[in-house]
C-alpha cells in the first residue's frame, strides 16, 4: 500500500480487498493489518469523504455499488468480526469510520442511505441495505458517544423510514436480517437518549392493564450497598466487602413481570442474572458473612455450600507468572495446622473435599500451603493485597469452597451482562414473558430462511423412492406418503414436519419411540438442504445432556453415513472413532497465520519483560540501605549530598565508598535539640541535627516512599501483563486439561495396589519364615530355618512391574508432545530431564527377568530402556550427552533382539514394538540447534546416523535445523532456538523455512575432505 491518492483506482481497491478476503484466513488478517494502518485509514477517507451531494443519481448508484458496497461488506464479514486476533485491528477501523462526533460516518452513511433510497426495490437492495445496518450498528456499539450524536439519531431515523418503505410484500422475506440489526440499532440509539422503549415499560403501566392481584411491596434494588445497581450489568460477579458484611436483604424478581423494576427484555435478562448469581455467588456471600460475624449472626443455611476453614493464614512471597499471573503465596505455621486439626477445622473435613481432587485448596497436608490469585486484578485490589503483604501483614481466615467453581457460572454471568449492553437477544418474542405468572401462548413462527420466496424442504434424501417431496414453510403436508415411503410411524412425521415449520421444535416421548432416530432424520434433511438457491443454513449444532449422549448421536451420524463433515467440540470424549474428528486433534493440524505466529511471539516478549520487570522490584525482600541511598540519589538530592557529597569546605564524610553502612551509622546516632524536624512547617536543612527520634521518622518515610513507587510500579506492570495476557490468549491454542491423565493414573494406583498385595513379603511362605524368624528370636533359639526362594511366585510382580512402566512411558510421551506442540506458541521451553531412577528400575525388571527365566518381560524391559533414553536424547542439553544416550538405546535394542532370537515362540509379538522404540530412538526426522563450533561434531554424527543423508535448512529467524531420511518435510515441529515453526508436510516446509545451500556446499566438502 502506498501514499498516492486511489483516484480511478478506488473501485479496484474496494473490490480487490473484498475478494482477498475470501481466500484465506492469513490474507484475510493481512488485508484488514492494512486497511488499519496508516496508509490504510488514508485510503479509505478519499472513499469515504467524498463530495457526495454533488453527485448525480445515477453516480451514486454506481458509486456504491463498485466501491462502497465492497468496503461495507469487507469490514462487515463474518470472519472479520468474529477473529480475536484482529479485534483491536477491526476497533480501529470502526472508530475510523466514526470519525470526531460521528461526522465521518453520518457522511458516508447519509450517502448510503441516499443511494439505497434511489435504487430499485428488489432483493439486491435489501442485502446492501443488510449491510449498511450492520456496519451502522457496529459503529454504535464500539463508540459509546455515538448515543448521544443527533446527527446519528436522525440518520437511524433515515434508515428506518427506507426500511418501512422496502417492507412491501415481495420484500418482507429478504429484510428479517435487516430488520433486526435496524431494531438493534434504534434501541441502542434511545438508551442513549434517555428514553423508555416499548421493551422497558414501568412496571406500574403493567400492572393497569393487567388482572387485580394481591402484590407484597418490594424494595427496588440500589442504595443497600457498594454492589448493589438498578442496572444489573453494573454489578461485580464476585461480591464486595460491603456487600458481605450488608444485613438487608438483597433484591431478587418474582416471577410476574408486572412486579419488575424494569420491564420488557432488559427486565428478563435482570432477573435471570439476578437468581443465577444469587445461587452460586449468594451461599459464598453468606458463608463469609456468618464467620466473619461469628456467634452473632444468623446460622447460615441449610443448603449453603460446604465450606472449609483456615485459621491464622498469613500471606508469603509475591510473584508475576507469565501464564497465570500475579501470585501470592498463602500458609500456616506447622503449629497451627496442628491446632486446626484439634478444633476439627481442617483433617475433620479433608476426607469429605477429596484431598486429592484438583479442587482442593491445600493439595499437601504437609506443607500447609498454597499459591492464590485474585480473581479481579483491579488496581485497587492490587492496592489492598499490596498494602496487606508490604505493610500490616495480618493474621487472617480462608474460606474454601470446594464445590463451586468460579468458570462454571461466571462466563454465563458475564455474556449476560454483554448482552444487556449489546442489545443481543435471541427469540426475544418467544421468550419474553407475556402473563403475569410469566406465561402465555405463543405463535411459534417459521425460521427465517425459510420464509424467502420458493424456499421449500426437500425430503427426497429420506424417500425410498427417490422421489421429491417438498415441505412448506406453512400449508399441509401429505403424512401419509412420508410415512410409507420412510421409516417414520405417524407420531415421528408429524414431529419432523413441525420441526421443520417452526423456528423451535420440541420433540418430547418415553424411551424407545425414536426421538434420537426422529433427530436424526431432522439433521439429514437440513444438511441436504444447506444450499437452496442463495439461502446458506450454515453450521448444525448438536447439544446433550451427557456427553456419551453426544457420542452415541455422531456415531450414528457417520453409521448412516448422514456426513463426515463433524467437528467433535470438548475434551471428554471416550470414543476412539470421533477422535480424528475432536476440534483439538483438527486444530492441532492448522498452521497458523503469519500474523498469529508474530503476534504471539510480540506478546510472549511482553510476557516475559513483565515478569522480568516485577522480579526487579525485590517485592519479597527487605528494603535495605542500599536501595534507600539510590532513592535519595533519585527523589532527594539535597539530603544524598549532605550524607555522600562535599561541603563548602570540601570536606566528605568518612567511608563514603559504603553508603548502606553511613546510612546506617547516621540513623543510630543521635543529635540533642529540643525543636521538630516539622517545626513551623518547615523541614529542617541540616540533616546531621537531627535528633534520633526524628532520624527515625525520616528513615520511615523514605522506607514509605520506596514502597509506594514498588506497589504503583508493580500494578502497572501486572495491569500490562493482564492486558497482554489477554491478547496472548486470542491467538494461542486452549491449554490441556490435566484431568487428561486421570484415568491413566487412576490405573497407574491400581496397579501398585495390586503389586503390595502380590510381593515377596506378602506372600503365604514369606509370612510363615516371617513368624517362625520372631519366634526363634523370642525363645533364643538358633536353628536354621530355610525356604527354597522358588516357592515364592514372582510372576505377578514382574507383570505388575511391567505395566506400571508401560503406564510411565505413555505419560512421558503425552508429557514431551505437549511440550513440543507448544514451542510454537510459548518460545523455547527448557526442560532438565533425569530418568536416572527409572533406568535403575528398568534394570531391576531386566534382571528379574532373567533370574526367573521370563524372556518376554526380558524384551519388555530393554525396550522400555530403549524408549527412555529417547527421551533424554531429545532433551540432552549437549551432543556428546545425546550421542551417549543413542548409543545406551542402541545396544538395549540390540539386546531386545537377541532374546527376541533365542526365545522366538515366548516373545511373539514383540518385533513390533522394538521396531517401534529404535524408530523412535533413531527420530525419522531430526530438528536440532547448531552452531558453527558443532558444525564438525553433527558430520560425524551425520556419517552415522543418517549415512549422509538428509537435507539443511533455515528457520524464519535464520536458526540452522536438519531433516533426516530423504531430507523432505513430512511433520512440523518448533524450531529450539526460537520457536518459530519447521518442518512441514508432505515434503513442502511452512512458510518461512529456506533451503541452507551455503550450509550444504560446506558440509558436503567436509565430506570429501573426510574421505565419507
Amino acid at each position: 500500500m502506498h501514499d498516492k491518492p486511489l483516484g480511478s483506482k478506488a473501485s479496484f481497491f474496494s473490490q480487490e480487498a473484498r475478494r482477498l478476503i475470501e481466500i484465506e484466513a492469513g490474507v484475510l488478517q493481512n488485508v484488514i493489518q492494512c486497511l488499519a494502518k496508516e496508509e490504510g485509514l488514508r485510503c479509505l477517507r478519499e472513499l469515504l469523504e467524498k463530495d457526495f451531494e454533488q453527485m448525480p443519481a445515477a453516480g451514486k448508484k454506481k458509486l456504491l455499488e463498485d466501491q462502497i458496497l465492497p468496503f461495507l461488506e469487507t469490514v462487515a464479514h463474518p470472519k472479520v468480526l468474529s477473529s480475536l486476533v484482529l479485534e483491536q485491528t477491526v476497533g480501529t477501523i470502526y472508530n475510523f469510520l466514526y470519525g470526531i462526533d460521528g461526522r465521518r460516518a453520518a457522511h458516508f452513511l447519509n450517502y448510503t442511505c441516499d443511494a439505497l433510497s434511489a435504487s430499485d426495490h428488489d432483493e439486491a437492495t435489501a442485502s446492501r441495505l443488510e449491510a449498511s445496518l450492520l456496519v451502522f450498528s457496529r459503529i454504535v456499539d464500539l463508540n459509546s458517544r455515538a448515543l448521544v450524536q443527533e446527527p446519528l439519531k436522525h440518520l437511524a431515523k433515515r434508515f428506518d423510514d427506507l426500511f418501512i418503505t422496502l417492507n412491501n410484500g415481495h420484500l418482507t422475506n429478504f429484510l428479517h436480517v435487516a430488520r433486526v440489526y435496524l431494531e438493534r440499532l434504534l434501541r441502542r440509539l434511545e438508551i442513549g437518549k434517555g428514553l423508555l422503549t416499548a421493551s422497558t415499560k414501568l412496571p406500574n403501566q403493567l400492572r393497569k392493564s393487567s388482572e387485580l392481584s394481591f402484590v407484597i411491596p418490594r424494595e427496588p434494588p440500589g442504595g443497600r450497598h457498594n454492589n448493589d445497581h438498578q442496572d444489573f450489568s453494573k454489578i461485580r460477579i464476585m461480591p464486595s466487602f460491603q456487600e458481605i458484611t450488608s444485613s438487608r436483604t438483597e433484591y431478587l424478581p418474582v416471577l410476574d413481570p408486572a412486579q419488575w423494576h424494569v420491564g420488557g427484555i432488559d427486565g428478563l435478562l435482570d432477573r435471570n442474572f439476578r437468581l443465577l448469581r444469587e445461587d452460586a455467588v449468594g451461599q459464598l456471600r453468606d458463608a463469609v458473612h456468618h464467620e466473619i460475624r461469628g456467634s452473632r449472626a444468623e446460622a447460615p443455611r441449610k443448603n449453603q455450600a460446604r465450606t472449609l476453614v483456615y485459621h491464622a493464614a498469613s500471606f508469603g512471597a509475591l510473584r508475576l507468572e507469565k501464564p497465570s499471573g500475579f501470585q501470592f503465596l498463602v500458609f500456616c505455621t506447622v503449629a497451627e495446622t496442628q491446632q486446626s486439626k484439634q478444633t476439627g477445622t481442617k483433617d475433620k473435613q479433608i476426607p469429605k473435599s477429596k484431598q486429592q481432587e484438583l479442587s482442593s485448596l491445600w493439595i499437601n497436608a504437609q506443607s500447609a500451603s498454597t499459591v492464590l490469585a485474585l480473581v479481579d486484578n483491579k488496581p485497587s485490589e492490587m492496592q489492598a493485597i499490596l498494602n496487606n503483604i508490604q505493610r500490616d501483614r495480618p493474621r487472617f481466615s480462608i474460606l474454601e469452597f470446594p464445590g463451586v467453581l468460579l468458570p462454571a457460572f461466571e462466563s454465563t454471568l458475564r455474556a449476560l451482562q454483554t448482552m444487556k449492553g449489546r442489545n443481543i437477544f435471541p427469540f426475544a418474542d418467544l421468550l419474553l414473558p407475556t402473563g403475569k405468572d410469566g406465561l402465555g401462548q405463543k405463535d411459534v413462527t417459521p425460521p427465517i430462511y425459510s420464509l424467502k420466496p420458493g424456499f421449500a424442504f426437500n425430503l427426497r434424501c429420506l424417500m425410498n423412492d427417490n422421489t421429491d417431496f417438498y415441505v412448506g414453510c406453512s400449508g399441509a403436508v401429505n403424512i401419509e406418503r412420508l410415512e410409507e415411503n420412510f421409516s417414520l410411524d405417524k407420531t415421528q412425521a408429524v414431529a419432523l414436519v413441525n420441526s421443520l415449520q417452526r423456528r423451535v421444535g420440541l420433540i418430547q416421548g418415553p424411551p424407545g419411540t425414536g426421538k434420537s432416530y426422529t433427530g436424526v432424520a431432522l439433521i439429514r434433511v437440513l444438511l441436504a438442504n444447506k444450499r437452496h438457491g442463495k439461502t446458506d443454513l450454515g453450521p448444525i449444532v448438536c447439544v446433550t445432556y451427557t456427553n456419551h449422549a453426544l457420542d452415541q448421536l455422531l456415531e450414528v451420524l457417520l453409521d448412516r453415513s448422514v456426513t463426515s463433515k463433524i467437528i467433535r467440540i470438548g475434551s471428554q470424549s471416550k470414543s476412539d472413532r470421533l477422535r480424528s474428528v475432536n476440534i483439538n486433534h483438527i486444530a492441532s493440524g492448522e498452521e497458523k497465520t503469519k500474523l498469529e505466529k508474530e503476534t504471539q511471539w510480540s506478546l510472549l516478549k511482553q510476557l516475559e519483560e513483565c515478569k522480568k520487570d516485577f522480579a526487579a522490584l525485590e517485592m519479597n525482600k527487605h528494603i535495605t540501605s542500599a536501595r534507600i541511598v539510590t532513592h535519595l540519589r533519585n527523589q532527594h538530592g539535597h539530603y544524598y549530598n549532605q550524607l555522600f557529597g562535599r561541603d563548602d569546605d570540601g570536606f566528605q564524610m568518612a567511608n563514603t565508598n559504603d553508603p548502606g553502612a553511613l546510612l546506617d551509622r547516621w540513623a543510630r546516632s543521635d543529635f540533642k535539640r529540643d525543636d521538630n524536624i516539622f517545626a513551623n512547617g518547615e523541614r529542617r536543612d541540616k540533616i546531621f541535627e537531627l535528633p534520633k527520634k526524628e532520624r527515625q521518622e525520616l528513615l520511615r518515610r523514605w522506607k514509605e516512599e520506596i514502597l509506594d513507587d514498588m506497589m504503583q510500579r508493580a500494578i502497572q506492570i501486572t495491569s500490562s501483563h493482564t492486558k497482554a495476557k489477554s491478547d496472548f490468549d486470542n491467538t494461542r491454542d486452549e491449554g490441556y486439561d490435566p484431568k487428561r491423565w486421570k484415568a491413566i493414573i487412576t490405573l497407574r494406583g491400581r496397579l501398585n495396589q495390586y503389586y503390595n498385595q502380590v510381593k515377596p513379603q506378602e506372600q503365604p511362605f514369606q509370612r510363615v519364615r516371617d513368624m517362625v524368624e520372631n519366634a526363634k528370636r523370642r525363645r533364643g533359639l538358633t536353628t536354621e530355618f530355610v525356604i527354597d526362594d522358588g516357592v515364592l511366585l514372582s510372576k505377578g510382580v514382574i507383570l505388575a512391574t511391567a505395566l506400571s512402566i508401560r503406564l510411565d512411558i505413555a505419560l512421558f510421551s503425552d508429557f514431551f508432545s505437549i511440550k513440543e506442540n507448544s514451542r510454537s506458541s510459548c518460545g523455547p521451553i527448557t526442560t532438565e530431564v533425569d530418568l536416572g531412577r527409572l533406568r535403575r528400575e528398568f534394570k531391576d525388571l531386566i534382571d528379574s527377568a532373567v533370574v526367573s527365566n521370563r524372556p518376554l518381560q526380558q524384551v519388555e524391559g530393554y525396550v522400555f530402556l530403549a524408549q527412555l533414553r529417547a527421551f533424554e536424547r531429545s532433551n540432552s542439553t549437549t551432543p556428546d550427552i545425546a550421542e551417549c544416550h543413542h548409543q545406551e538405546g542402541k545396544n538395549a535394542i540390540l539386546k531386545a533382539r537377541e532374546v527376541l532370537a533365542e526365545h522366538p515362540g515366548q516373545t511373539r509379538g514383540m518385533m513390533d514394538e522394538i521396531d517401534g522404540a529404535e524408530k523412535m530412538l533413531r527420530g525419522s526426522t531430526c530438528y536440532a540447534a547448531v552452531t558453527n563450533e558443532e558444525r564438525m561434531v553433527i558430520i560425524k554424527a551425520m556419517d552415522t546416523e543418517f549415512r549422509g543423508t538428509g537435507h539443511w535448512y533455515y528457520c524464519r529467524n535464520g536458526h540452522p535445523f536438519t531433516i533426516g531420511e530423504c531430507g523432505g518435510a513430512m511433520e512440523t515441529a518448533s524450531c529450539p532456538e526460537c520457536g518459530a515453526a519447521v518442518g512441514g508436510h508432505n515434503h513442502r516446509t511452512v512458510e518461512g523455512v529456506t533451503p541452507a545451500s551455503d550450509l550444504e556446499t560446506t558440509l558436503r566438502g567436509s565430506f570429501r575432505a573426510m574421505g565419507l
